[in-house]
């Protein structure tokens, strides 16, 4: 079981019961981008508030991509700055890619600020998106530690839902399943490590689902 952190709120304490941070989310709000310095300050300082508690323990950051290299590459740099303050625990899950020449190009910034991916630390992506779900040994064969399957969102895109509290809203909807089941069997092959977060991923038939799929980890909110 690993954790998701979203909220400044509370901070969430660690526990034997965890295995780190399965998602750690950068809140953007209040961020003014136009000066970068002040910017990377800030997020770096978030970032490094919300995992103080998680210090012996590995942690996933969720870095936005959606083709906007600028500020997917201003995340890398704030996780950059803290690798350099010695917060070596650290690693990237790429989100909003859809096919294999964004790994490529978010492999490419890291390397420009000096990280080598995969050695120096954790890189994985987030499949959260229908393209991606599909394209997902494509994506894998650019060479990626680990997966986190967003659920939510690839419920929502899959099933063509907009709006909040749709009552078409199903995770174990026969398309979102069979979207599952095509990841983990693809990772497995690949020996590649797999995660997933979504609303009912803790109910006791969809763990039964996932362990007989292969998952490796389940992210829950603290």
């Amino acid at each position: 079981v690993k954790v998701l952190i979203e909220s400044n709120e509370n901070k969430t304490p660690d526990s034997d019961k965890n295995n780190g941070v399965g998602l750690l989310k950068v809140d953007f709000n209040g961020i003014n981008f136009f000066n970068k310095e002040e910017a990377l300050e800030k997020i770096s300082q978030d970032i490094e508030m919300k995992i103080e508690n998680f210090k012996n323990k590995p942690v996933w950051c969720y870095a936005e991509c959606n083709n906007d290299f600028d500020l997917l590459k201003m995340q890398f740099e704030s996780i950059k700055k803290l690798e350099d303050k010695g917060l070596t625990n650290i690693g990237v899950a790429v989100a909003g890619a859809t096919d294999a020449s964004q790994i490529k190009r978010a492999k490419e910034i890291l390397r420009e600020i000096g990280i080598e991916p995969l050695e120096e630390l954790e890189f994985g992506i987030v499949v959260d998106n229908p393209a991606a779900s599909i394209l997902i040994k494509e994506m894998c064969e650019n060479e990626v530690d680990f997966v986190v399957i967003e659920l939510e969102k690839l419920t929502k895109l899959t099933l063509g839902i907009s709006q909040e509290n749709d009552k078409k809203y199903d995770e174990f909807h026969p398309a979102v399943l069979k979207k599952i089941t095509n990841i983990l069997k693809t990772c497995r092959e690949m020996n590649i490590e797999t995660s997933i977060t979504g609303k009912n991923v803790t109910e006791p038939y969809f763990v039964e689902f996932l362990i007989k799929k292969g998952v490796d980890s389940i992210i829950c909110t603290a």
